[in-house]
């Protein structure tokens, strides 16, 4: 199956230039370190990698070409904050790292991409789906899967 990279990222790869891209809560352990570690593996120079977490003494950040400290996201300021980290760093794509920075993304998407910056995540509707279990279980039990 041959897919073509979306206009963005052919633009990129055209133009030589690294992509500059932010992963969240690096530091915790769960999906925003792993996305760390998968765009390392990538080949040097593809990716400019600054990472984010609320720990200032977070050890991540010696894998990352840049780094920022936030606050939590449940703080009233954080998407404020997060935006201008990405205007300062020119960041062109943005990975949440945690379940609680996923729903704010989601929640402000329109500021997010209004700023220029792809935001690979679900729809509202699908993640706020799949982070309610009874939900997710009485949708699947609805198109014909068994549940408990």
């Amino acid at each position: 199956m041959n897919v073509e990279a979306p206009e963005f990222w052919r633009e990129q790869s055209l133009a030589n230039n690294p992509t500059t891209v932010m992963v969240t809560a690096i530091g915790g352990g769960g999906h925003g370190e792993q996305i760390l570690k998968a765009l390392q593996m990538v080949k040097a120079g593809r990716y400019r990698i600054v990472g984010a977490d609320m720990n200032p003494n977070c050890p991540q950040f010696a894998l990352t070409d840049e780094r920022i400290v936030l606050p939590p996201a449940a703080t009233p300021d954080y998407i404020d904050r997060l935006l201008e980290a990405c205007s300062r760093f020119s960041v062109q794509v943005l990975f949440h790292g945690c379940e609680p920075e996923l729903r704010v993304f989601s929640q402000n998407r329109a500021r997010i991409e209004s700023a220029g910056i792809l935001l690979p995540i679900n729809s509202a509707e699908t993640i706020e789906l799949c982070m309610n279990k009874l939900a997710t279980m009485r949708f699947l039990r609805d198109r014909g899967f068994e549940s408990a």
